[in-house]
This record gives structure tokens, C-alpha cells and sequence, in this order.
């Protein structure tokens, strides 16, 4: 009888260890999620900023060779 009340004392304190890791884990996922979205938003204003900025040199250019004859 005695080591069944010790395994269970070991099991419950494993168990709420297991839990707060658990919510630890949990906490780090949400923050690294908000991180990933806002990093994908800043890259998504980068490309179509460089987009923009390629287009208008390409037209320049066309408009260079266009005006140049």
C-alpha cells in the first residue's frame, strides 16, 4: 500500500509539471505566431514596394528608348 501512494504522489506532481510546461509551450507558440504574422506583413509591403519600383524603371526606360528616336 505505501508504494502505491508514492507513484501516485510522483504521478500528480509529473502530471502538473507535464501541464505547465504545456501552457509554457503554448504561451511561446502564440508569441512566435504574432512575430510570424507581423515578419510576413513587412515583407509583403517590401515586395510590392520593390514591384512598384521596378515597374517605374522599366517604363522609364521604355519611355527612354521611345523618346530616343
Amino acid at each position: 500500500m505505501e508504494y502505491k501512494s508514492i507513484w501516485k504522489e510522483d504521478f500528480a506532481k509529473l502530471e502538473g509539471e507535464i501541464k505547465r510546461l504545456d501552457a509554457k509551450i503554448d504561451f511561446k507558440v502564440s508569441d512566435l505566431r504574432s512575430d510570424l504574422r507581423t515578419e510576413i506583413k513587412e515583407s509583403k509591403v517590401d515586395t510590392v514596394k520593390w514591384m512598384v519600383s521596378l515597374f517605374i524603371a522599366f517604363m522609364m526606360m521604355i519611355l527612354g528608348l521611345y523618346f530616343k528616336k
